[in-house]
């Protein structure tokens, strides 16, 4: 069993570590940028044909697929 010491020496290092994260900015280095979609010169038309396969290969998710689709569309997806 651990004794209130160990404890809170573990939460401790734990807020140390936690500082050193948010200083040097590691998390930001491992969140992905969402890069805004522009449309290609073939038009909206290709680039939904792109993120369906994309989906189809598995790349993209269901979920993700329908969010990037209606962002190309330039729907919210409120009403659908």
């Amino acid at each position: 069993m651990l004794s209130g010491v160990t404890v809170m020496g573990h939460a401790k290092k734990c807020n140390e570590l936690e500082d050193r994260l948010r200083n040097y900015q590691v998390r930001e280095q491992f969140v992905e940028v969402e890069r805004p979609l522009t449309p290609t010169a073939g038009g909206l038309s290709d680039e939904l044909s792109k993120l369906a396969a994309l989906n189809a290969d598995g790349v993209l998710t269901d979920t993700e697929f329908l969010r990037r689709r209606l962002a190309c569309s330039g729907t919210d997806g409120h009403g659908v």
